[in-house]
């Protein structure tokens, strides 16, 4: 699993994008940022996320909003989130009809010359896979897809400014890397698919943060996107922010402008994870309490400091349930390496 690529080429806060043939999708900022967590509220709402994400990768038709019956405040901003993944899928069905795209063009988005060129030009190596409406990926052979990424990515969500998102996902062809395969598509598919979700979401205005230097926007958005993939399919509870991804003289730039903001986003982000994979997660792997029962908690958070709020709350949660199992060892390193 990867962090998305937003291109242009370097993590932005995306802008909210406009179509003349979209409904608007009306947003109600207080229901959005209701502050009550309980186990009951956090379940059936995590219980919808994944099912929203599972109507992504083409396993359910529509999203669980039924879970939400008993929760109003909840049932409305799920209602929410599905009009406006509703109103991004449309928008990608029109871009790609109107550009009349395949995997050639969409790989074609992003990259260019070189290597890439090579492998664009050989069909061979990569197909197109519509997996829902609007929602669309390349299955490419993965010494192509390394030629790619040279990091170590198991696959990658990419959203173009303005262009046609998919996720990327390597193939490996060898008989003994067949079951390997497998294991990493349950894994990283419904990951990458949260990623190709919430850019829905970011671009139809639902998405928003407090914080207020750009730079920690940057950080904040990415953080809590890679949080919630994880919570949404597998890999430890951790985040990433936007200065490990930029290149050496942008994140230089940054260090020498902006030297205690950027000081502050690595604290915030280490400090973060290490609660998350050291303490929380844990405790929760000891009780009845599941990943994805800590959607709510980030979902509603507008800054670093409000995902901290939130996540100490599940635990309260947590501590107030039955023990089911000895807690594991604390995590390493978090789970997946962070890129």
């Amino acid at each position: 699993m990867d962090e998305p690529i937003e291109l242009n080429e370097k993590p932005q806060v995306q802008q909210a994008e406009t179509n003349k043939n979209s409904t608007p999708v009306v947003i109600n900022r207080e229901r959005m940022n209701s502050p009550e967590l309980t186990f009951d509220r956090a379940r059936n709402f995590g219980t919808f996320y994944e099912s929203m994400v599972k109507t992504l990768t083409g396993e359910l038709d529509q999203p669980d909003l039924t879970v939400l019956d008993s929760q109003a405040d909840l049932k409305e901003q799920a209602e929410q989130i599905a009009m406006a993944i509703a109103a991004g899928r449309v928008i990608q069905q029109g871009r790609m009809e109107l550009g009349q795209m395949g995997g050639k063009e969409l790989l074609g988005q992003v990259f260019k010359g070189g290597a890439a060129a090579e492998v664009i030009a050989d069909a061979s190596q990569y197909r197109f896979h519509e997996f829902s409406s609007g929602v669309y990926g390349i299955f490419i052979n993965d010494e192509a897809f390394r030629k790619l990424y040279d990091n170590q990515a198991q696959a990658v969500a990419i959203r173009p400014k303005d262009g046609v998102s998919f996720v990327l996902i390597p193939e490996y062809s060898e008989e003994t890397h067949r079951e390997a395969n497998q294991r990493l598509l349950e894994e990283n598919i419904p990951h990458e698919m949260e990623h190709i979700m919430w850019g829905f979401l970011t671009s139809q205005g639902l998405i928003k943060t407090d914080e207020l230097d750009l730079e920690v926007q940057k950080a904040f958005t990415m953080y809590q996107d890679e949080l919630i993939a994880r919570l949404s399919s597998d890999g430890g509870l951790m985040g990433n922010s936007h200065l490990n991804l930029i290149s050496e003289e942008e994140r230089r730039q940054i260090l020498d402008e902006k030297p205690d903001i950027a000081k502050g986003i690595y604290t915030q982000v280490g400090e973060l994870n290490s609660y998350l994979s050291d303490t929380l997660d844990p405790k929760r792997k000891q009780t009845d309490v599941k990943k994805s029962d800590l959607i709510l908690a980030v979902v509603n958070a507008t800054t670093f400091s409000g995902i901290k709020n939130g996540m100490q709350q599940m635990e309260e949660i947590i501590d107030s349930r039955p023990k089911t199992s000895i807690a594991p060892p604390a995590s390493q390193n978090g789970g997946w390496g962070a890129v």
